[in-house]
């Protein structure tokens, strides 16, 4: 038997769509601003959202750092409205969702009825779990939605590579946001779904991101988006042209802002953010219990940080 030049080259890699390709790029994770009696502040949410929609290439309100799990289930559907007409399809919109799956699905046709681009799944808060009630919970929720579906997995030990593996071959869920720290199981996850129509995206923001990217998920998140959206896009172009000293420039620059963020068990993980646009004048400093706002000793470093970037 004969066999042409074309015999043994791989597949072709799938064609992306415009949702997935964005995710490539910075996925902005948006804080949810209040007032001073802790209500929605929906002028500075659309501010905020504006801003972000010229640096960023999605936008992912109601995600951990738009407080969701502090949110009446009225105001996640008020926020995703506000966010969604705020962008007006200039960027992709992809809303966070989560809880028991009754209340996981009416928040996701909200979402599509509003003209979000995609829901973004919480990994599941449940005591206990099984590996097919994980994938079911995805799936179920894959099978009810014309929009896509995207899950946020924090901990592998609760999600497994198998799982994901075969969640991602249900052709509604293009991507998957990965905030595990665990280098070797994300290249493994890329390698194994490399012929999948899917896009892995790092979940663990600016600083993961050269050595995420080298392991196959080249998008990555952004919560330091909401004040300072300008050094995030940099560091997309930077690992995109291959720049390695201005990477090596803007990861350094960072570093002690994301440091920050993860000091007492990441207690500081929203507050910071927070403290960054209130120090800059887009939105104010309140956080809602279990959250506390920092103290007046810290706020001076993101002071500091703030001059450090050129921003104060």
């Amino acid at each position: 038997m004969t066999t042409t030049q074309n015999d043994h080259q791989p597949a072709p890699a799938p064609q992306r769509t415009r949702l997935q390709q964005a995710l490539t790029g910075v996925v902005a994770t948006t804080v949810t601003p209040y007032n001073d009696d802790l209500s929605l502040d929906l002028p500075a949410l659309k501010r905020n959202a504006e801003l972000i929609s010229q640096h960023s290439d999605v936008i992912v309100p109601l995600g951990n750092t738009g407080e969701f799990y502090n949110l009446s289930l009225e105001e996640v559907k008020t926020v995703m409205g506000a966010v969604v007409e705020t962008v007006a399809g200039r960027i992709p919109v992809v809303v966070g969702v989560g809880y028991a799956s009754p209340i996981m699905l009416d928040l996701a046709l909200h979402a599509q009825a509003v003209g979000a681009d995609a829901v973004m799944v919480h990994q599941p808060v449940h005591t206990h779990v099984s590996q097919e009630g994980l994938l079911r919970y995805f799936t179920d929720l894959c099978d009810r939605l014309d929009i896509a579906v995207i899950p946020y997995v924090r901990n592998s030990d609760i999600v497994t590579d198998a799982t994901l593996a075969q969640a991602v071959k249900h052709p509604n869920m293009p991507s998957v946001k990965y905030a595990a720290r665990d280098l070797r199981a994300a290249y493994r996850l890329a390698q194994a779904t490399r012929d999948e129509d899917v896009v892995w995206v790092n979940g663990l923001a600016e600083t993961w991101a050269p050595v995420f990217a080298a392991a196959g998920m080249p998008g990555f998140t952004s919560g330091l988006v909401n004040a300072a959206p300008h050094l995030s896009s940099e560091l997309r172009d930077a690992l995109r042209a291959g720049n390695t000293a201005e990477i090596d420039r803007l990861v350094a620059l960072l570093r002690p802002f994301e440091d920050l963020r993860s000091r007492h068990n990441h207690a500081y993980n929203v507050p910071a953010v927070k403290e960054a646009c209130a120090q800059l004048g887009l939105s104010g400093r309140a956080v809602r219990a279990p959250l506390t706002e920092m103290p007046e000793a810290d706020r001076a470093e993101v002071t500091t940080i703030l001059r450090d970037w050129g921003m104060l």
